[in-house]
């Protein structure tokens, strides 16, 4: 609105109910009414200064779209969204004036229009020159009558120049006061800025570089917005006379303002146009600046140029006039010189008023402003508010301990000391308090600073409570990982082992229960022998439990209800776990079941149920529990392997003697051991954690010294159907044969002992070490062969291809696959699929023969 006042065209806004929004100081000169008498008035009040009528105007075809107003402005034109007539009015003078207007809507942030502006400006003069100049001529000799008179007018000007200088006088002090609000605020521009319909500029002085311009400045050069700010009218080549600028600033330094500079501007397209170029000095951001406005007086100066030379000799005569009255208008420019600094000064003071304002509301920090005096707060930022959840009327008075603001009280402790000692604090992390309780980590700097003599505390806080969360849900994943990638590797060295350990258990297991078979009871070594075949049992399930940690034993995982195997085992872990231990079961499980190898599951639960026996030898309670949960992205993006979804959570909780976390760091690792030496193997847990892994399940682990474990267990969903038993007893008599089998295995011990079994057995054999060599005593043998064992790791090509190539040459070929240890796609993956059967490591011969009579006798 003050840019408007400083408007030195009569301009006014309209709002679209036809009430008069803003009428300026050049109006209320023009038309005698001030703008308290006239601001919210209506139906058509603006035009009776004018026309002696209640009339549509100008602005009206905007906001009404009357087309009837037309005929009012016989020069009407328009130019984009701006409306240019010329009228006569007969209500400002006599005989009436003729007015040039100039309309343009004015728009919200929306978009929509919200009012008219609409300036004026008197050209009778323009079509009265002439017959002006020729009254001049004639009131000449009565200007020279009236000179003696104007001398004697000079005692009352020199009483008027005293009067001047003690307004300056005051004018001074005023302009001390305002200076000194100018160290807390600045201007604010108003939307009328660029809204205005005269053309207006902001440019650095320095420089002479555009900071910002009016829309009009596009309707009257050519050029928008983003092609004149940062440039200089030079760079655009706007100036017609290079010399006009430097006209300007020297105006400027003798006068402190330019008013109506006559000066030529070229615009985009080339034209040259004549301007009245009117400045005043802006400062911002501590950097002075020109406030321009310029009026187009293109035709007027062609209008004018007639009557030029007769203009001149009117100047000469009053010439005399004007020396006489310097001295009061030397008086008169100091004081305007005064008052225009005093306007600079308070458009500098909203502008920084502006400035302060978004710089404290801005972005998701917290500013705030506080008395180091009493500690009250005297802003704060919008951030602040929306952290912590209070108003600002709750807070602005208030301090901070009153409000409850502070995490840590010590905190604040250690604010005041850093203060106290170096009057700042910067990037110290303090805990932040909202309004409900919810603590934040803040990254806080403060410094003391004196505002109006006054000590004042400025502080920025920014909130880092993600970014904190991030870095130890990082550190978390990492130290999962790391123990992962432990088990993971002392996994594959143990399975590697194994491999080789169960090839040479396979040899001798086969061989001693042959030996048995033919020797009989009476044989004096039989009691020798059945030792062997003990020991090498324990040895096999030894291995199978370094498989099963590493995660390499073969399983056959079927459709599982967990709360059916709790029933079922209740009264077998009832008797392993003593009566002085009381057994609970919770099965609260309700969504289906999991895709597990029941063995395995039986052996996680039988060893988690000893382990916990073990640690309650005083007695207590062990409660196996099931339960549906949902696994979420934040759970595993901190568990590894986890992958989200539907799980069954089975637990097994002790009340025992629990853990140290070193003792949970290691749990899981092989032949790690807390009790006392030939007490434990230290595979107990450690075949757990294989068996859970190999079942896609996740375990954890929850312990307290002195009060008790928990071990949760989450297995995925199966979303299949249970897998039937086979139905066949190992106690069966296997079969004997008379088919045609060809075996393939790279260990010599394992290949021999196979063949002697087979043979015994009554089936012809055909034997090879590899792959090559199995294809080609195939294509070599002209006769059927019914059934293929191969090994499924071998030298050269594996397994799973050679037994496809063998079932290309001969379709009807049934195949059996055997390996220790794999990590295969035929076992990890086909093992389950309808026609693949599979033996593993170590087998015996009466197993061995039950299932090639169970292959060969399928349909």
């Amino acid at each position: 609105m003050d840019v408007i006042d400083f408007l030195p065209d009569p301009t006014m806004i309209i709002d679209m109910e036809g009430c008069v929004v803003m009428w300026n100081l050049a109006m209320e000169e023009l038309t005698g009414i001030s703008p308290e008498d006239i601001t919210g008035k209506g139906n058509y009040e603006y035009s009776l200064p004018f026309y002696n009528e209640r009339r549509p105007i100008l602005a009206d075809l905007i906001i009404k779209g009357d087309n009837d107003v037309e005929k009012n402005y016989p020069s009407l034109r328009r130019k984009g969204n701006t409306i240019y007539g010329e009228s006569h009015v007969p209500g400002l003078r006599e005989g009436g004036a003729y007015l040039w207007g100039v309309a343009k809507p004015l728009y919200d942030k929306d978009g929509e229009i919200i009012g008219v502006i609409e300036s004026i400006r008197d050209i009778t003069d323009l079509k009265q020159t002439s017959e002006t100049i020729r009254k001049q001529r004639d009131e000449l000799q009565s200007i020279n009558d009236e000179f003696s008179a104007a001398m004697e007018n000079l005692k009352e000007i020199n009483r008027e120049y005293e009067e001047t200088n003690r307004q300056l006088s005051e004018t001074r002090e005023e302009l001390l006061k305002t200076n000194e609000l100018l160290m807390f605020s600045e201007e604010k521009f108003s939307k009328a800025f660029r809204a205005s319909p005269m053309v207006i500029s902001i440019s650095t002085i320095s420089e002479g570089r555009y900071i910002d311009i009016s829309d009009s400045f596009y309707e009257a050069t050519g050029y928008t917005r983003e092609e004149v700010v940062g440039h200089t009218a030079f760079e655009l080549n706007i100036w017609v006379d290079l010399s006009d600028r430097e006209r300007i600033l020297q105006e400027m330094k003798t006068k402190g303002r330019v008013r109506d500079l006559e000066m030529r501007f070229r615009g985009k397209d080339g034209e040259i146009r004549i301007k009245l170029f009117s400045a005043d000095i802006i400062v911002i951001q501590g950097e002075p600046c020109l406030l321009a406005v310029n009026a187009d007086i293109t035709e007027r100066k062609r209008s004018e140029e007639t009557i030029r030379k007769q203009k001149d000799a009117l100047e000469r005569v009053n010439s005399a006039l004007t020396e006489t009255l310097s001295e009061m208008n030397k008086s008169r420019l100091r004081l305007e010189e005064t008052q225009s600094e005093l306007v600079a000064s308070n458009e500098r003071l909203k502008i920084s008023e502006e400035k302060f304002s978004k710089t404290v509301h801005l972005g998701p920090v917290i500013i705030t402003l506080s008395r180091v005096d009493d500690g009250r707060y005297v802003e704060v930022s919008d951030y602040f508010l929306k952290l912590t959840g209070y108003t600002r009327e709750e807070v602005i008075g208030h301090t901070s301990a009153e409000l409850s603001i502070w995490g840590d009280m010590a905190d604040r402790d250690k604010v005041m000391a850093m203060l106290k000692d170096d009057g700042v604090v910067r990037e110290l992390d303090i805990l932040f308090r909202s309004r409900n309780g919810e603590i934040y980590t803040m990254r806080y700097s403060a410094e003391v600073v004196t505002i109006a003599g006054e000590l004042h505390l400025i502080s920025v806080a920014v909130d880092i409570t993600e970014r904190i969360r991030a870095e130890k849900e990082k550190e978390a994943m990492e130290q999962q990982l790391a123990q992962s990638q432990k088990m993971e590797t002392v996994g594959r060295l143990a399975g590697g082992i194994a491999h080789d350990f169960n090839n040479l258990l396979t040899a001798i297991m086969g061989n001693v229960e042959i030996c048995i078979m033919k020797s009989g009871t009476e044989y004096p070594c039989y009691h020798n022998l059945e030792t062997i075949k003990k020991a090498s049992e324990s040895a096999a399930d030894l291995t199978k439990r370094i498989l099963t940690f590493s995660r390499k034993q073969i399983i056959e995982p079927k459709a599982l209800n967990l709360n059916a195997m709790l029933e079922q085992m209740q009264r077998l872990l009832e008797r392993l776990i003593g009566e002085d231990i009381k057994l609970e079961t919770i099965p609260a499980a309700e969504k289906g079941e999991i895709l597990a190898d029941t063995g395995q599951i039986e052996q996680i639960l039988v060893n988690l149920s000893v382990n916990a026996r073990d640690a309650m030898p005083a007695g207590g309670k062990l409660t196996l529990e099931t339960a549906d949960v949902t696994l979420d992205e934040h759970y595993c993006r901190n568990h590894a392997y986890a992958v989200p979804g539907e799980y069954v959570m089975l637990s097994v909780s002790d009340t025992g003697t629990g853990m140290s976390d070193e003792v949970r760091k290691h749990l899981f690792e092989p032949f790690f051991t807390t009790k006392p030496k030939g007490r434990g193997t230290g595979l107990g847990l450690s075949m757990v954690y294989g068996a859970v892994r190999q079942n896609k399940g996740i375990i954890e682990v929850y312990s307290v010294e002195g009060r008790g474990t928990s071990f949760k267990m989450y297995f995925p969903l199966s979303g299949c159907e249970k897998i039937s038993e086979d139905g066949i007893c190992e106690d069966e008599t296997p079969g004997r044969g008379h088919e045609t089998v060809l075996i393939v295995e790279d260990s010599p011990l394992v290949l021999d002992f196979s063949v002697n079994v087979l043979e015994e057995a009554g089936y012809r054999i055909l034997e090879a070490e590899s792959g090559e060599e199995g294809i080609k005593s195939s294509a070599s043998y002209k006769e059927e062969i019914d059934l293929l064992i191969t090994d499924v790791v071998l030298p050269g090509i594996n397994g799973k291809a050679f037994a496809e190539e063998i079932q290309k040459q001969r379709p009807g070929i049934k195949v059996l696959y055997t390996s220790g240890y794999t990590e295969n796609f035929i076992v990890q993956q086909d093992l389950a699929k309808k026609g693949v059967s599979f033996i593993g490591k170590p087998y015996s011969a009466h197993s061995l023969l039950r299932k090639i009579r169970e292959i060969l006798d399928s349909v």
